[in-house]
């Protein structure tokens, strides 16, 4: 049997490293998700507050924040993408046996 021969369990540990490799990039988007949410609601209320001279500074990364959660949902987009593919792979290999 060779290194390249494909078994039940080093598919299964694949399929599981894949998932918690979804798992993990969902925790960092939840994550992210929740910081933006945070300093949103702060600048509103220190808008509501304060008006026009209300402390925007919290904002300043906001940009780059998005660019990271943009990122982390293409990720997720292509990782469960890859995870669909290989479940119809080991799906037609199963019904050609």
């Amino acid at each position: 049997m060779s290194d390249s021969t494909i078994t039940h369990l080093s598919l299964s540990e694949e399929i599981s490293s894949a998932r918690s490799s979804i798992d993990h990039t969902m925790l960092l988007l939840r994550t992210q998700l929740n910081t933006l949410s945070g300093k949103l609601h702060t600048a509103a209320s220190a808008l509501q507050e304060g008006g026009e001279s209300a402390d925007m500074k919290g904002l300043g990364s906001i940009q780059e924040q998005g660019l990271a959660i943009d990122n982390l949902i293409n990720r997720l987009y292509q990782q469960r993408m890859y995870l669909e593919q290989a479940y119809s792979y080991v799906k037609l290999v199963h019904k050609s046996l």
